[in-house]
């Protein structure tokens, strides 16, 4: 079975009882099929995600690593805040009826566009949910993946500098020094 869905019908919530990410999609009219993610698949996500974003704007972002990565924060912010304000991002969405149990992602393909969108591929061996996200929902993701991981106290190693302090409150991380 392959579940498809467009960037706007998913959603990422914690599953604190088995320590997990759900990913989900709405299938209508009111149920959602999911998919679980560990917190070791989902640091590795967020880091992939990360590098190719990063190795993507080489060529137009300062070859300096710390202003490189001020510039790839920047554009990070830039693109959670205008979801956030578009009104992409919407915490605490209320969950609908399972059409089964979440299934347990054992891979995750990643197929990025020159644009800096990219389709992800979670896959459990008998079912994929493909998401296909634009440039901006990506960063959205990423955001939402580590707030989670922040929330639930996962402690996840620094997965890209320009990362830290990434955050969905208020659409826009803590403002950063650089001198």
């Amino acid at each position: 079975m392959d579940v498809q869905a467009s960037a706007p019908t998913y959603n990422i919530r914690y599953n604190a009882e088995e320590d997990r990410l759900l990913i989900s999609i709405d299938v209508p009219p009111d149920r959602e099929f999911a998919m679980s993610l560990t917190r070791r698949l989902a640091k590795h996500l967020v880091g992939t995600l990360a590098a190719f974003h990063a190795k993507r704007r080489e060529a137009v972002t300062p070859a300096n690593p710390t202003a490189r990565d001020t510039v790839l924060g920047f554009e990070h912010q830039a693109a959670v805040g205008a979801a956030v304000a578009g009104g992409d991002a919407r915490k605490n969405t209320p969950a609908k009826a399972l059409i089964s149990a979440p299934r347990l992602v054992r891979a995750v393909k990643i197929t990025p566009r020159p644009d800096g969108s990219a389709v992800l591929v979670f896959d459990e061996g008998e079912k994929h949910l493909t998401l296909d996200l634009t440039a901006q929902r990506l960063h959205l993701f990423m955001a939402a993946i580590l707030d989670i991981a922040g929330t639930a106290d996962w402690e996840l190693p620094s997965l890209a500098t320009w990362l830290e302090g990434s955050s969905l409150a208020a659409g826009q991380a803590p403002p950063k020094a650089l001198h």
